[in-house]
């Protein structure tokens, strides 16, 4: 590949694809984040924040991690930590289990209420200033860090699929590109009826008396069928980017560009349904094209 195709491509796939959509998110500095009911909707009810924090009434969370930046709390919750900022408890709040404050003070008002464990440790007055500035910059590249490291594996590991599949199942694979591309009807109508059969498969093999040992080959294969069609989905964007692009490479890179294609897309916040959308017909084909192979 020559270099300047090599340049073109990255610059086409760093301008037209939001690449740091939620890294961009966890890092923002500067303001004040306010978290309300209509604003929290994750179901786990944790929530983890870089800076100053207002935590309104009317929601009970799990846990909530607060670094470098103060805190006005008026909701409900099982564990508050904060490091490196202050807290004020306002009338109304309630802590269950355990507070935990590492570098701030506590402002604990009338009818505020803390029912566990209370751990606090002020940071000495003598301390550099700089401190106070290098703790929620350290926690923000720990943040894209960690977020870096999720995506490098995620394509790492995809891409591995993607080998291993072209190069021990090379003809399988053609043949599902093509159902894919020419037959999506078909490919629709297959995953459709893998869900339909998917219960009733497992309810057949329990009441048999041998099928109990076939559960786990069951799951293998639905296993099995969305990975492959993951990595056909992967080779489908891959082979678009270079043909766009119009220069030609080997099957391998493009499996890693595809990886990294659909990682990218993932992090947009519709980009993971739309993903979904098409793995969906992409493992459709892979089980018309089992089905075809089988007759």
């Amino acid at each position: 590949m020559k270099l300047k195709s090599f340049l073109r491509f990255f610059l086409v796939i760093f301008i037209y694809l939001p690449i740091f959509d939620n890294a961009a998110n966890a890092i923002s500095g500067g303001g004040i984040t306010v978290i309300t009911k209509s604003k929290q909707q994750r179901s786990d009810k944790r929530v983890f924040i870089w800076r100053d924090a207002i935590i309104e009434r009317g929601e009970r969370y799990d846990r909530i991690v607060i670094l470098g930046g103060n805190v006005e709390f008026y909701a409900d919750v099982n564990q508050l930590v904060v490091v490196g900022g202050n807290v004020v408890l306002h009338p109304g709040s309630h802590v269950q289990e355990e507070l935990i404050i590492l570098g701030g003070a506590l402002r604990q008002e009338v009818g505020a209420d803390v029912k566990g464990d209370q751990i606090l440790f002020e940071a000495p007055k003598d301390l550099p200033v700089f401190l106070r500035w290098l703790a929620p910059h350290v926690g923000e590249a720990l943040s894209f860090g960690l977020q870096l490291t999720y995506f490098l594996m995620r394509v790492f590991f995809f891409s591995l699929f993607g080998v291993i599949f072209y190069l021990f199942f090379p003809k399988f694979m053609r043949q599902s590109e093509e159902l894919f591309r020419n037959r999506t009807g078909a490919a629709v109508l297959w995953i459709f009826i893998s869900f339909i059969l998917f219960f009733p498969g497992i309810l057949v093999l329990i009441l048999s008396i041998l099928g109990i040992a076939l559960i786990p080959l069951y799951f293998l294969f639905y296993f099995f069928l969305f990975v492959a069609g993951y990595v056909l989905l992967m080779h489908w964007a891959g082979a678009k980017v270079f043909s766009l692009l119009r220069f030609n490479t080997n099957q391998y890179f493009i499996l890693l560009v595809g990886a990294i294609i659909l990682a990218f897309i993932s992090q947009i916040s519709i980009g993971a349904l739309l993903i979904f959308i098409v793995l969906m017909v992409a493992s459709g084909a892979v089980l018309a094209t089992v089905r075809d192979r089988l007759r």
